[in-house]
């Protein structure tokens, strides 16, 4: 832990210190520790900060501002994941392992399991744009056991894609998954995904959950007679049936119309 004299200025905010512009307070002290390889000319410090901690399968570090004003920076140790960062090793092309952006969304999904631009962009403080170029480029990036990432279907057109880990993060750190993914991971999914997209369906969990159809079905009604979701018909019963958290208003469908979900094929 580290505490830096002077608080945050020229905008930077910790919503924004991996990506904000180089900027200095003092421009002829900081080259002139540049010239004497004290420190570098341009700030490039944060990210690759960043970038090691994550790499490695440790926290991210934590900046902030405290009285003084200071900003601290705080860093923890351990363990090297190795697990982790063999399999950031694997990718190809090799520079993916390397790419801040692309471990920040492998870990997102290996933690979540799923993620789309959305929840990403505010991770690598970039627009939801960015983030989605970074997740479609991990669909192509692969390692021996296949892809890193895969896209999600069973959701409608309509929705910002979802991607959740592929086979070849399910192959490297299928131990890891097997929490995210067991019977409880795959109800808080469920709350999750229809809490974050305003709605949940069977495809839709058996598809990111890797499960069949009559088991992400349970799982939904299983969550209906806790208390947590309610079917979009009073029957709950019926094509293109699909589940919306308990106590939201909606428009609830007739049970003589089906909204049938589509299959998003890429």
């Amino acid at each position: 832990m580290a505490n830096t004299p002077g608080g945050f200025f020229s905008d930077v905010t910790p919503q924004n210190i991996i990506t904000h512009p180089s900027a200095t307070r003092n421009r002829a002290l900081a080259d002139a520790l540049a010239k004497l390889r004290v420190s570098e000319r341009q700030g490039v410090g944060v990210d690759r900060m960043v970038a090691d901690m994550v790499r490695l399968g440790r926290t991210a570090p934590e900046i902030y501002q405290i009285d003084g004003p200071y900003v601290r920076t705080v860093l923890l140790g351990g363990e090297v994941d190795v697990p982790w960062l063999k399999f950031l090793n694997s990718i190809k092309p090799s520079d993916v392992g390397g790419d801040l952006d692309s471990i920040l969304a492998l870990r997102c999904s290996v933690e979540r399991g799923w993620i789309t631009s959305v929840e990403l962009a505010p991770v690598l403080q970039k627009t939801v744009g960015e983030a989605d170029f970074v997740l479609r480029r991990l669909t192509h990036s692969e390692t021996a056991d296949g892809a890193v990432l895969r896209f999600v279907s069973g959701y409608p057109l309509e929705d910002p894609p979802v991607f959740t880990p592929g086979p070849g993060i399910r192959a490297a750190l299928g131990e890891r998954l097997a929490s995210v993914f067991n019977v409880r991971g795959r109800e808080r999914i469920a709350l999750e995904w229809a809490r974050s997209r305003g709605r949940v369906s069977s495809p839709e969990l058996a598809d990111v959950a890797q499960v069949a159809g009559n088991n992400a079905s349970s799982i939904l009604k299983g969550l209906v007679t806790d208390g947590a979701l309610k079917p979009s018909r009073a029957s709950g019963m019926g094509r293109g049936l699909y589940y919306l958290l308990a106590g939201k208003d909606d428009d609830a469908e007739p049970d003589d119309v089906a909204r049938k979900p589509s299959e998003r094929a890429f």
